[in-house]
């Protein structure tokens, strides 16, 4: 019987670490998160090189919950030369709190992460990064980003001993391409 009650609270301990355990992993993002996204936004895009303004394109972004399927409907539409093109993306959720997928719907999903009002992602397609960005300013403005860096660094430094100390080599990129709007989201 002493044994037993001594093992009581060892098997009590252990159960409840596994249960804890169980219950992290499970733990994923909640599309609810993103809430502050939804709805239906419009504005210019600028595409900026170089400092020069290549291009002024006016766009809309719509942004709803699909609750049937536990997904968000992003679609990006540019309306460049009167020609709208529409880029249709799903946002799912990702296995943690914050981390989401964007799924393009062609084999491409690309993880996305929200911090407080920041919506971004980072990728890398035909020798080119991109960083993307949305970054919700209020309830009715958000900053829309497309950065696009090349892969090929422009500077490499450091690399090399300073005062008894090891200095890392840094790959330097210059920035290519930077594409920004400022939307306004449609009262209702």
């Amino acid at each position: 019987m002493t044994d037993l009650k001594l093992l009581l609270p060892l098997i009590l301990i252990t159960c409840s670490t596994v249960l804890l355990r169980a219950q992290k992993t499970q733990v994923k993002s909640d599309l609810h998160e993103l809430n502050g996204f939804l709805g239906e936004w419009s504005g210019d895009l600028l595409i900026v090189k170089e400092g020069d303004t290549l291009q002024k394109v006016p766009m809309s972004l719509t942004i709803a919950a699909d609750k049937a399927r536990n997904r968000i409907v992003w679609n990006t539409i540019y309306n460049a030369n009167d020609k709208p093109v529409t880029k249709p993306y799903f946002i799912e959720p990702g296995q943690t709190p914050g981390n989401f997928l964007m799924n393009e719907n062609n084999s491409i999903k690309i993880p996305h992460f929200l911090n407080g009002n920041v919506f971004s992602g980072f990728y890398k397609v035909m020798g080119r990064y991109f960083y993307t960005e949305n970054r919700l300013l209020n309830d009715s403005e958000m900053l829309f980003t497309i950065t696009v860096i090349p892969e090929k660094p422009d500077l490499i430094s450091g690399d090399a001993v300073q005062q008894g100390g090891k200095i890392p080599s840094v790959e330097s990129h210059e920035i290519s391409i930077i594409q920004t709007a400022r939307l306004t989201k449609a009262k209702k």
